[in-house]
């Protein structure tokens, strides 16, 4: 594929892609020997608060790299950082940029985002990282702004504008406010990455907008378009594997948005359950838990093409280790089951 091509071209491929996976399933891998894969995946973790003993207990499990979150840091703080993730042997990979509000109608509250991401820009690039984590903005949840259940979900776009036409078959007025909020806040948000971009390249940081649970993008089709809408190679997708596999099976979102677009992965696994919506907290499991087929998923990224990060972002499991965390991440990328 060349490293552009035509928006209208890139929709007629997203929608042929989208209708032949839309029922498709792959068999899960019954052996525990190791597969040959082409494609490198590194490990790594999240790290709110760098200390010695969650840095020296990655490192021993083999994890070769961090992510670290947006704290506002200090430049003391940033080179006690550097010294930490050197001392153990550690790439900073990335930074979590701690979200913006670039859906506000507020220009001020807009104009305040941009301060706070371009001083994170400024920081990832101290670290030697090349990746801003950014969540742009949120629009109300289920009770606030309805959206069908997931199995009924199925969103419709004007290929030009981007601007969602339809959620589900039929008539659509029950979801009019949705509709609505999502393009409104789709649009100003673009505005306000597109005046980022020019600090990004500067400092050679990657923008990945993360698919999180904040009601907007929620089918891989249309989280696509969005980011080839921006025709830059500085504006990519940063795609956790959890999040919104109850609206596409994860492998799915893995390639519609394809290795041109991914900038890099969070794993976290999710159990759908068949008819409920699922919430958030009723979802998310422990890795090698859930309903995510797993085997298919490191299939299709070494089908798609993908080398590098892998950060895992678990809250729901206490008792899994960093070495259990080191364990499973090798078994899943050499296609063993997880917890054999």
């Amino acid at each position: 594929m060349t490293e552009k091509m035509t928006r209208r071209g890139f929709f007629k491929g997203a929608a042929a892609l989208g209708a032949a996976l839309s029922t498709a399933g792959m068999a899960k891998a019954e052996s525990s020997a190791p597969k040959s894969y082409k494609t490198e995946l590194h490990k790594a973790f999240i790290s709110f608060q760098p200390n010695d003993e969650v840095f020296k207990a990655h490192a021993d499990a083999g994890f070769e790299g961090v992510e670290l979150t947006n704290r506002g840091q200090s430049d003391a703080e940033v080179e006690a950082d550097i010294r930490l993730a050197e001392k153990y042997g550690l790439r900073i990979h990335s930074m979590i940029g701690g979200g913006a509000d670039f859906n506000s109608e507020d220009p001020a509250v807009r104009a305040a985002g941009q301060e706070k991401l371009r001083r994170a820009i400024q920081v990832i690039s101290r670290y030697g990282a090349d990746t801003l984590l950014l969540v742009p903005g949120r629009i109300g949840g289920q009770a606030e702004l309805p959206v069908p259940n997931p199995g009924d979900l199925k969103i419709s776009f004007d290929p030009e504008t981007l601007k969602i036409t339809s959620v589900a078959d039929g008539d659509n007025t029950p979801y009019r406010a949705y509709i609505d909020a999502h393009n409104r806040s789709a649009e100003l948000i673009f505005g306000e990455v597109e005046k980022l971009i020019p600090t990004a390249a500067y400092y050679g940081v990657l923008i990945a907008i993360e698919n999180v649970w904040n009601n907007l993008w929620l089918q891989p089709e249309i989280f696509a378009a969005y980011i080839e809408k921006f025709d830059d190679l500085w504006v990519k997708a940063y795609y956790d594997m959890g999040n919104h596999a109850k609206y596409a099976p994860t492998s799915r979102w893995l390639r519609v948005l394809g290795k041109r677009r991914l900038a890099k992965l969070h794993l976290k696994d999710f159990a759908i359950q068949e008819g409920t919506p699922n919430t958030m907290g009723e979802g998310f499991c422990p890795f090698g838990t859930g309903t995510i087929d797993w085997f298919d998923v490191r299939d299709t990224i070494e089908e798609v093409g993908y080398n590098g990060w892998v950060s895992y972002e678990e809250e729901c499991r206490t008792d899994y280790t960093p070495a259990d965390y080191g364990r499973m991440m090798d078994r899943w990328f050499a296609g063993q089951p997880i917890l054999g």
